[in-house]
């Protein structure tokens, strides 16, 4: 159902095709419709252990064909440094 959906902190337009921008015009999301999930115990798990952003966009390429693979490696090398940072933050917080 498309519309405006406001939080506390941003305002967001949902468009008929799923695509979600910001109150800019940025596409921000994109709903995703026929993803089935009744098999997520068949998959290699192995991948939660590897710190290696790219192995993680290609994982993510698979179930998501149409994502782009250079901008997904730069979304996990991200979310994986923000992670580290983070615990080395606490951790050096703690130590102090």
């Amino acid at each position: 159902m498309p519309g405006c959906i406001k939080t506390k902190k941003m305002q967001v337009e949902l468009q008929e095709n799923g695509i979600i921008r910001n109150k800019h015009g940025i596409i921000i999301a994109r709903l995703v419709d026929g993803i089935e999930f009744s098999n997520a115990e068949d998959y290699d798990k192995n991948i939660h252990s590897n710190p290696d952003a790219m192995a993680w966009a290609k994982f993510y390429k698979e179930t998501f064909p149409e994502a782009d693979l250079e901008t997904m490696h730069g979304w996990f090398a991200n979310a994986m440094m923000a992670m580290h940072d983070h615990i080395y933050q606490d951790k050096n917080v703690a130590e102090k």
